[in-house]
């Protein structure tokens, strides 16, 4: 109840009306967004069977020490990652395929430019 208190304070005296704390605002919603949205795209449709562990273990054994039944989880876990990521970049080079990404070619040229001139200046200076 009192952090509540706080927070109608703090919104009646505009701090969230502040643009550092607007920014912070949003940056923590995409965060919240894209946490529930890889959670319900990736991680959810990922499981590993004994099976698929077992196989893992036995074509990667030279990453454990001892016998399966004793590393099992590490197992899985180590094939659910590597799923994970195998996973995540399909589901980008879907993204990518579907939306079409265009990039400023004339600020990245100038911006190229920049830091030449910059790396340049600063080889002089030594």
């Amino acid at each position: 109840m009192a952090q509540h208190l706080l927070y109608l304070d703090a919104l009646e005296k505009g701090v969230d009306q502040d643009e550092l704390v607007r920014d912070m605002l949003e940056n923590k919603e995409h965060k919240t967004l894209l946490a529930r949205y890889l959670k319900a795209e990736l991680y959810d449709q990922v499981t590993v069977s004994e099976d698929e562990a077992r196989s893992h273990y036995d074509r990667h054994r030279d990453k454990w020490s001892g016998k399966y039944e004793d590393v099992a989880p590490s197992v899985k876990g180590d094939l659910k990652d590597k799923l994970l990521i195998e996973k995540k970049n399909d589901l980008i080079e879907r993204l990518r395929d579907k939306h079409e990404i265009r990039y400023n070619e004339p600020a990245l040229a100038e911006l190229a430019r920049q830091l030449t001139d910059e790396k340049a200046s600063n080889r002089e200076e030594k």
